[in-house]
């Protein structure tokens, strides 16, 4: 069959291919959120007819039943932050699905130590045994797909080098060849140093979390030690830790421009705390015309502005000038009650009214 014959046979195919890289990228995805590992991305995506030509015209020798012997029709590329997750979602596709070994390549290996280029780990996948006999996926049940699993930065180096049209390294001119391997040592390096700042941070926390239950709280404030301080920690209705990367960030900027820089000032804060948090918050909504809930993060800064409303004040002023618009007027509002609030003593605030 000549090769033009064989690309319309795939063309009436494509959509069961892009079907199966669908399916796939959705198991994968379902089996590497339950393992409990961040990723940056999972895409799927079906060969193109042009590149599916380009493929059968460069195969020495030809394919005989290219739609058999070709595994990459139907593709996968999973995107990672670090190189140890690579190897663990790795092992979970091998646990997965069936794998096509003699097809299989890990690239990172395969590669001589002055390769060129940026390699990654390559799995042909076939549905298990299990899962061809069920309904879903019985019309997959003969089908493979190429399953691609990189660093982003693995990533960005493949995305450049492929804007660049290079193939080889014999297409290179010298001076430039001199600088990718040059970058492809540093994008190695940077990779590794990565791994090894999580590693380091995974050691923090633990240490973290063996002074937070000896009760030696003099321990530095940063997102690590507050992330583990307010795990297990409840105000009221609040479950605080549900706060967000990004609001303790926020919250982190806030209590350092109060001058409160360990867990312990923190901590004693909310000991202190003698509000009843439920009233403060019907009262606050009146006193600034929003029917907005406090957040967790937000009934943090009640606290601290009860036990430290100067300093409160002051940061909550210098934040106002970093902001503008609607944000800076509902910000300004919003202090001014708070600390109208947290000064007041009256009945109905204090936790012993209750």
């Amino acid at each position: 069959m000549a090769y033009e014959d064989m690309v319309r046979v795939y063309e009436g195919r494509k959509k069961l291919y892009e079907d199966f890289g669908r399916a796939i990228e959705a198991i994968l995805t379902k089996t590497i959120e339950l393992a409990g590992i961040r990723f940056h991305s999972i895409n799927s995506r079906p060969k193109s007819p042009e590149s599916f030509k380009r493929k059968l015209e460069r195969a020495d020798p030809p394919y005989t039943h290219p739609l058999e012997q070709v595994t990459d029709l139907a593709g996968v590329r999973v995107i990672t932050y670090f190189p140890k997750d690579v190897d663990e979602i790795a092992e979970l596709i091998v646990k997965t699905f069936s794998i096509d070994w003699e097809n299989s390549v890990d690239k990172r290996k395969a590669s001589s130590p002055d390769r060129f280029g940026y390699a990654s780990l390559h799995y042909v996948v076939q549905l298990d045994d299990v899962r061809r006999r069920q309904v879903e996926y019985e019309r997959f049940a003969k089908l493979k797909c190429e399953v691609q699993i990189r660093t982003i930065l693995q990533h960005a180096w493949a995305e450049i080098e492929h804007d660049l049209e290079y193939k080889s390294e014999v297409d290179v001119p010298l001076e430039i060849r001199r600088r990718f391997a040059a970058l492809s040592g540093l994008l190695e390096i940077a990779d590794r140093e990565f791994e090894t700042i999580r590693k380091e941070e995974e050691e923090i926390r633990k240490r973290v979390v063996v002074s937070l239950s000896e009760e030696k709280l003099k321990i530095p404030l940063d997102m690590v030690s507050l992330q583990e301080y307010l795990r297990n920690k409840k105000l009221d209705k609040y479950q605080l830790a549900g706060i967000s990367p990004e609001e303790a960030s926020d919250l982190i900027a806030d209590m350092k421009g109060m001058g409160i820089n360990d867990i312990e000032s923190l901590d004693r804060a909310l000991k202190e705390f003698d509000l009843d948090m439920g009233e403060l918050e019907t009262k606050l909504k009146a006193l600034i015309g929003y029917n907005i809930d406090l957040h967790p993060a937000g009934a943090i800064r009640v606290v601290l502005a009860r036990a430290h409303p100067e300093k409160f004040q002051i940061a909550m002023q210098a934040k106002l000038v970093r902001t503008q618009g609607r944000v800076r007027e509902f910000n300004s509002r919003t202090t001014s009650a708070i600390l109208k609030l947290v000064a007041s003593s009256g009945p109905g605030l204090h936790t012993q009214d209750r």
